[in-house]
Parts: structure tokens; sequence; C-alpha cells
């Protein structure tokens, strides 16, 4: 298995179980999170691409699945979400906020992150949302956008649409438009 991994945080806690990995160093071109690098993979890749990939970052173990979680899924050959089970769960006066189920983490859809983190525009907002089925009054993610994705989970869309995605997030260090691609990489790849 190919490991993709965010070096942002100049972790090396993934050393342990792999040296087949590609690191992407935010200090080269510091834009669009984790999705740029993902998005620059799998595009400049796409008719190579290995049987099986791990998009993850190299911080993953200290802030989006434990260790001993990990080690339960880490020889998973079909599409997996890498997240904890214990991401902090609340309700407000709205109602419930997020929650578990099924091991997905879900979080109410109403794109609360775009105040701190707004889109270029509303067109490229609206686009995203209907590319990724983000239309629910809930979305199921594994936040931080760590997978296991299997090649023909990615061959399901063809290189113009990672293309697209790339380009959206390729504005600016911290792009709405990242956020978006984090919530809907499950539906999009699953």
């Amino acid at each position: 298995m190919k490991w993709i991994l965010n070096a942002y945080h100049n972790n090396e806690d993934y050393k342990q179980y792999t040296d087949d990995v590609v690191l992407y160093d935010k200090k080269d071109l510091n834009v669009g999170l984790n999705m740029h690098d993902y998005m620059s993979y799998i595009v400049d890749n796409y008719n190579n691409l290995p049987d099986v990939m791990l998009f993850g970052k190299t911080n993953m173990f200290s802030r989006h699945i434990t260790k001993e979680e990990f080690e339960k899924v880490k020889d998973n050959k079909t599409f997996t979400p890498l997240l904890t089970q214990n991401h902090r769960t609340y309700s407000d006066n709205d109602g419930v906020v997020c929650y578990y189920e099924n091991g997905l983490y879900w979080e109410r859809n109403d794109l609360w992150f775009l105040r701190e983190h707004p889109t270029k525009n509303n067109v490229t907002r609206n686009e995203l949302i209907e590319l990724l089925n983000l239309k629910g009054k809930y979305n199921g993610f594994a936040p931080g956008a760590c997978y296991i994705v299997p090649k023909e989970n990615i061959l399901k869309h063809n290189k113009e649409i990672y293309e697209k995605l790339r380009d959206y997030v390729s504005w600016t260090q911290l792009p709405g438009e990242a956020y978006l691609i984090e919530r809907g990489l499950f539906n999009f790849w699953k």
C-alpha cells in the first residue's frame, strides 16, 4: 500500500508502518491543505495508480486516529475511513451537532467552517456541494480526510474532476473549498 502524506507537521510516526510513502512538504507550496496534495498525487499518477493507497497526514496518529485503532484496519484493502472514535460529540440549542453512527463521524451540515474559511466565491461553493453530494442534514466523513482507498474507487471519476478539485483549493492556504472536500470525500470515494 502506497501512503500519500501531507508533511506539514514533520511527525514521523508513520515510519513504523511503511517506507512506501510520498510526502508533500507544505514548505514547497502551502495551498489547499492536504486536499491539494491528495488531488495532485491523483492527477500526476492517474494512469499509474497503485492498487491501494492510504491518504493521510504525518500528524494522523496524534489528531485523527489512535495507533490502537489504526492497528485494526491498517491491512485493509477496501475503502476505509481512518478516524478515531473519540471525537467530542455534542448538541446545542438547535439539536445534535455531531455524533457517531456505524463507525463514521457525522456533523450537522450547516457549513459553519465557511465563516472562518470562506470559499473563493459562491459558484465554487455551490459546485462542490453538488459534486460531493453535501446536501443532507448531516454529512458523514473522516475528520482530517484520512482514508485507505483502492484504485477502483478513485477511477470512478475521471482525471478532469480531480484536476478541478485541485484547482478549487489552489488559491490560498486555508480555502473553504478544502473543508468542503474533506467532508465530501467519503461520499465521493465510497
